[in-house]
């Protein structure tokens, strides 16, 4: 039924982050286009995600976009985002209006 179709399960390229956390960050944050926010989506994935407006525009890449920050889980003693977490944030990756995913201090 599904023949010829690739079913997307992340947009990589929306990235600064991996799941091994070499930066050792304990904090991500996405970076959303302000006219087509919609928090009520953000929220059904990752309920701990804070999207600040009047945040300074260089927080994001674009300098427009709106930044929204949550803590990471990490994997106790490894720094390694866990599985759990990195697949929240995978499929954050594949809404459309979110541009970049990144840590943060």
């Amino acid at each position: 039924m599904l023949a010829g179709y690739i079913l997307a399960t992340w947009a990589p390229e929306k990235f600064a982050l991996a799941q091994a956390n070499p930066a050792n960050v304990s904090r991500y944050r996405l970076c959303a286009v302000r006219d087509r926010l919609d928090e009520a989506v953000l929220d059904a994935i990752q309920p701990d995600l804070a999207c600040d407006a009047s945040a300074a525009p260089s927080t994001c890449p674009s300098g427009t976009d709106i930044p929204c920050e949550a803590p990471l889980e990490l994997e106790p003693g490894t720094g390694r985002i866990s599985d759990a977490a990195w697949a929240r944030i995978k499929r954050l990756s594949l809404v459309p209006w979110v541009t970049r995913i990144q840590g943060c201090p």
